[in-house]
C-alpha cells in the first residue's frame, strides 16, 4: 500500500482544475517549481504518471482519471474538518489573564486584544499593565508578553519580534539645540524601578554623566509624556516612541 503524502493532493487538485502548472502555482501562492516537486512526489508514491499534456493544457491520464473524484472528496473532508476545528475554537469561553509592560500595552497589545475579542467573543480578557513580573506558575497570569533575551526553563515561550529602541525628543525641545547629534548637549530622561533592568538603561548610564539626567521614571509611558513636554531626550521602545 502506498504512503500518500496528503500535502501533495492539493497540488494534484489545483493542476487538474486549472490545466496548468503555472496557474496552479498562482492559485496556491507558491513557486512553479514547488508544484512540479509535489506532483513528482505524488507520482513517485503512486508509481504511475498522473498528468499528460494536451492541446488545452495538462489533464489526468486515463489510468489516473479516477483519482480526481477521490481527491475532491478528500479536499471537501479536510475543509469540513477545518470548519469544525474553527467552530470548536470559537466556542472557547472564560477569563484570560494577560500581563505585559505599560509600553507594550499602550503601543501594541490592546490593538491585538481587540482582534482576539472579535475571534473569541466569549473569552474575557483581563489585561494587567505593569512592569513587575507576574508569576505564571502561581496563576497570577496566564500569558506574559514581555521583552526578554531568554526564558525561564519551566516556561514555554514564542519569539514575536525584535524590539527596537531609539532616542526621542519633542520638536520644541530640539529647535533651540544647535548640535542635536551630540549627547553631551542634551538633558536626558533616565530610567528607574523595574525598567532600569533594561540593557539599554545600563548602557545609557555609562554614556551620560549623572548630572545630565533631569528626570527619572519607572515607566516608559511616563518618560514619553515627559519628553513630549519638551523636558529632554529619552530612550524609548520604537513601538511607543514612533507615535
Amino acid at each position: 500500500m502506498h504512503n500518500i503524502k496528503w500535502d501533495d493532493l492539493q497540488f494534484v487538485l489545483a493542476v487538474a482544475e486549472t490545466g496548468s502548472f503555472s496557474s496552479a502555482a498562482r492559485n496556491l501562492g507558491v513557486h512553479h517549481a514547488t508544484v512540479l516537486r509535489h506532483i513528482a512526489s505524488f507520482e513517485e508514491y503512486c508509481g504511475v504518471k498522473i498528468f499528460e499534456r494536451g492541446p488545452k493544457g495538462y489533464h489526468l491520464t486515463p489510468e489516473s482519471s479516477h483519482i480526481l473524484f477521490t481527491v475532491r472528496n478528500i479536499d471537501s473532508t479536510i475543509n469540513k474538518l477545518g470548519r469544525a476545528i474553527a467552530s470548536q475554537e470559537n466556542s472557547l469561553s472564560g477569563p484570560l489573564r494577560i500581563t505585559t509592560t505599560d509600553a507594550l500595552c499602550q503601543a501594541v497589545v490592546t490593538k491585538y486584544c481587540q482582534r482576539f475579542n472579535t475571534l473569541y467573543p466569549s473569552i474575557q480578557i483581563e489585561l494587567m499593565s505593569r512592569n513587575d513580573r507576574q508569576n505564571i506558575a502561581n496563576m497570577e497570569s496566564d500569558i506574559a508578553i514581555r521583552p526578554s533575551s531568554s526564558i525561564f526553563p519551566d516556561l514555554h515561550g514564542e519569539y514575536v519580534c525584535n524590539l527596537g529602541v531609539g532616542a526621542y525628543a519633542s520638536k520644541s525641545y530640539l529647535k533651540n539645540k544647535q548640535h542635536i547629534n551630540e549627547a553631551s548637549q542634551h538633558d536626558w530622561l533616565g530610567m528607574s524601578g523595574m525598567i532600569k533592568n533594561a540593557s539599554f538603561s545600563s548602557w545609557l548610564d555609562t554614556q551620560i554623566p549623572s548630572q545630565q539626567f533631569v528626570y527619572r521614571a519607572d515607566s516608559f509611558v511616563t518618560l514619553m509624556h515627559i519628553a513630549e513636554e519638551g523636558k529632554g531626550v529619552s530612550l524609548l521602545p520604537c513601538c511607543l516612541g514612533d507615535s
